[in-house]
């Protein structure tokens, strides 16, 4: 029996982008230090079977290439299913997917780069720390960027527990 892996939530890596280190005062003393750090936070929390659904701006521009040469997506242990964000255009992950709708437990998640309440329940990217989590009439948009989970990928159910503090009432899904 093969065993699936865990599907997982990031955006807003910016490998390579110097001028995010004071965008959200992240707390690296230069580029590398930072790109070294997130590989590591990622590695440690997702395995080699799982997924990582990545919300965008995953590198900046042609900063592409890792320590050694390598690609980033290459230095991360999961699966990388890469929505574009307004970072990518240039750079070396060539992903075309700008939204998606995945499945998970029963229930529907929309998944796009910038903020847009199109189902019950959206991820996003792009606002930084701006904030975890929104109401739009019925719909929740959550923030599942490395900079409000302090640098690291979370799980749907990470997900839900954020919504729920804003009154919603759904169960764990998987």
């Amino acid at each position: 029996m093969i065993k699936t892996g865990k599907n997982w939530f990031s955006s807003d890596f910016h490998f390579g982008h110097d001028n995010i280190l004071t965008y959200v005062k992240r707390p690296f003393k230069d580029v590398n230090e930072m790109n070294l750090a997130i590989i590591e936070n990622v590695n440690s929390v997702c395995g080699t079977r799982d997924t990582l659904y990545f919300l965008g701006d995953f590198c900046f521009e042609n900063e592409s290439r890792g320590f050694s040469g390598e690609k980033f997506e290459e230095m991360l242990d999961p699966k990388i299913i890469i929505i574009r964000g307004n970072h990518d255009g240039r750079s070396s992950t060539n992903s075309i997917i700008q939204e998606m709708t995945i499945k998970i437990g029963g229930r529907f998640i929309f998944l796009c780069h910038e903020p847009y309440p199109k189902l019950s329940l959206n991820l996003c990217g792009h606002v930084h720390d701006l904030w975890k989590v929104i109401k739009v009439g019925h719909k929740y948009i959550v923030n599942v960027g490395v900079d409000t989970w302090q640098g690291y990928p979370i799980t749907v159910n990470e997900i839900l527990e954020a919504v729920n503090k804003y009154g919603q009432k759904w169960e764990r899904w998987v």
